[in-house]
């Protein structure tokens, strides 16, 4: 069985930390994607945990997909595009 996403949990810890709604600029999706990525990886040391290998390894793989947009995202930053 997949592990259930918690998105519930993280709209309560990030209110404070979250960019206002309705803005969607290139710094504001960047904190949204490590946040997301960060979930993800917490997610996988469960699953590991509770000697779910498969289903670990394949929410790592998400994680680093993610992890790869964040980059992206970074050296849109770095550039000064966004």
């Amino acid at each position: 069985m997949a592990a259930k996403n918690k998105r519930a949990n993280r709209a309560a810890t990030a209110d404070a930390a979250a960019p206002a709604p309705g803005t969607h600029k290139t710094a504001d999706l960047h904190f949204r994607a490590s946040h997301h990525r960060e979930e993800l990886l917490e997610e996988a040391r469960a699953l590991m945990a509770a000697g779910k290998v498969r289903e670990a390894r394949a929410v790592e793989k998400r994680a680093s997909q993610v992890g790869q947009l964040v980059g992206a995202l970074e050296s849109d930053i770095r550039s000064g595009l966004h």
